[in-house]
């Protein structure tokens, strides 16, 4: 049994965001864990543009002793904040409010917590 706990977002240096939360083998025995980051579509989504409820934008996988813990820095690269334009033949960024969900696989989602995306 693995739990997720301290969820913290931030900007990346890179123009995406770093995710990071501690992991921690609450089970009896050794095992892998693969935490996962989805995006939530933005709040203020642009007109005609459609969006899944929740994007894969990283993973890992960590091996942890029975009873250890780990402080994880995901990275989520900015193409995976962006959409593809048709109107104007480009990728853009989409700003403003976006939730981001961390958790085991998509069903089962444990950590949650909305950024605010800047423009570029």
């Amino acid at each position: 049994r693995f739990d997720y706990s301290d969820l913290n977002i931030r900007p990346a240096g890179d123009g995406g965001l770093d995710v990071d939360l501690r992991l921690h083998n609450a089970g009896p025995v050794a095992g892998d864990e693969v935490p996962q980051v989805y995006l939530g579509a933005p709040q203020a989504a642009p007109p005609g543009v459609q969006f899944a409820m929740h994007a894969l934008a990283a993973f890992d996988r960590v091996h942890l002793a029975a009873g250890e813990f780990k402080f994880l820095t995901l990275h989520v690269e900015p193409r995976a904040l962006e959409y593809w334009s048709v109107a104007r033949d480009r990728w853009l960024r989409a700003p403003g409010a976006r939730t981001v969900f961390v958790g085991a696989s998509e069903r089962d989602l444990r950590l949650q917590a909305v950024a605010n995306i800047p423009a570029s």
